[in-house]
């Protein structure tokens, strides 16, 4: 049985780690596209989260930038007040 090395630490730690991993990996397969640092990384798998299951929010979130999207997904709000 493989086990995880990962396992031993906390929920947080882990998803730190694997965003870290996840934007070494990225930076090292597409070195001449920028953005995949760990933060960035991060951001993206909450952007993917968020809207996985809202199709129609989704579109109206790929029609802003990523900036604006950024400052929406930190601020925290609500599914209705997010496609306000």
């Amino acid at each position: 049985m493989t086990r995880n090395r990962l396992t031993p630490y906390p929920a947080w730690v882990r998803s730190r780690i694997s965003g870290v991993i996840a934007a070494e990996y990225l930076q090292a397969n597409y070195p001449d596209i920028p953005g995949f640092s760990p933060r960035n990384t991060r951001r993206m798998r909450e952007f993917y989260r968020t809207y996985e299951n809202s199709p129609v929010l989704l579109d109206e979130a790929m029609e802003i930038g990523w900036t604006q999207n950024v400052g929406i997904l930190e601020a925290e709000l609500t599914i209705e007040e997010r496609a306000w």
